[in-house]
């Protein structure tokens, strides 16, 4: 089954957000086969990548700094059609990524 959406998530700095962040993308109600998460670092000092692998979830890099250039490359590494942003300090609801999905197919 082909992926339909990544949700890009920004960051820089956020090892003490981003946990949970992820914790809420992570437990959507959309199949885990549709949608594919992606934390674009953007040059961060602190364990933010760390945390980041330790949930299992793909973290690219981005050495240029700003959230335009972490938004450019999150698209450019991304393999979907659709695409979502959310930031670290968001908690997103279960059924946030259907909701996305369900916009696009009525």
């Amino acid at each position: 089954m082909d992926k339909e959406l990544t949700i890009i998530v920004p960051v820089y700095n956020e090892q003490e957000l981003i946990g949970t962040c992820l914790d809420s993308l992570l437990n959507q109600t959309l199949d885990k086969d549709l949608y594919e998460i992606i934390v674009i670092d953007n040059n961060s000092t602190d364990a933010t990548s760390k945390i980041v692998s330790e949930k299992g979830v793909r973290v690219e890099k981005e050495l240029r700094k700003g959230y335009v250039h972490a938004i450019r490359r999150g698209v450019e590494v991304s393999s979907t059609e659709f695409i979502a942003f959310t930031d670290a300090d968001c908690r997103v609801p279960p059924n946030w990524a259907e909701k996305i999905l369900a916009n696009f197919s009525s």
